[in-house]
């Protein structure tokens, strides 16, 4: 009996420590006509995008502040596919990272903040869960980021850098160096 006890416990237990550092979202709201900030904070996880919606659903005009390691790519996609909805800008400030399916967010914003010490992080897509099929997944999940970006307005000549992975296996974007590749950004002070 108490084994069965334990099966049920550690399942919990484990599902729990996955989403413990699950990001969190919060909104200040603007006493005038200034745009309202929302922070997302963490490791995004399957769900952030339905939180984010909710969140989202407070403001007309924002400014989404970043700062996450990344985390699972399709809830990116959607808060991404939102924020270009919106029209919200997104920011990535000094002490903050960006990285992974955070920067699939950031490059979403209608305007792009960075700190002047910030940087957005790209890296190779790997399946976390290896099977025969993961060649297809990955060239999958290729082809939706490619038309991703391009929907969020990216140029052809953008998309083929931050796929191209076959001299480094990570990229950054930083102030001094995304107009370079094509991206518009305004520093953020």
């Amino acid at each position: 009996m108490k084994m069965f006890l334990k099966l049920p416990l550690s399942g919990l237990l484990i599902f729990l420590s996955l989403h413990l550092h699950a990001a969190d979202f919060t909104i200040s709201k603007s006493k005038n006509d200034a745009p309202d900030l929302i922070t997302l904070e963490g490791e995004i996880f399957d769900g952030d995008e339905f939180k984010f919606r909710k969140i989202s659903a407070e403001s007309d005009n924002a400014i989404i502040s970043l700062n996450s390691p990344g985390g699972d790519f399709y809830p990116a996609l959607k808060i991404g596919k939102l924020i270009r909805a919106m029209s919200y800008s997104t920011r990535v400030d000094n002490n903050s990272e960006c990285n992974s399916s955070c920067s699939t967010i950031w490059l979403a914003g209608q305007y792009k903040y960075l700190a002047k010490d910030s940087r957005v992080g790209f890296h190779e897509h790997f399946d976390s869960k290896p099977s025969e099929h993961s060649g297809n997944k990955i060239k999958l999940t290729y082809g939706l980021l490619g038309a991703y970006y391009q929907s969020i307005g990216l140029s052809d000549g953008v998309i083929l850098y931050l796929l191209d992975f076959s001299e480094k296996p990570k990229k950054w974007l930083t102030i001094g160096n995304a107009e370079v590749y094509g991206v518009a950004v305004i520093e953020a002070k």
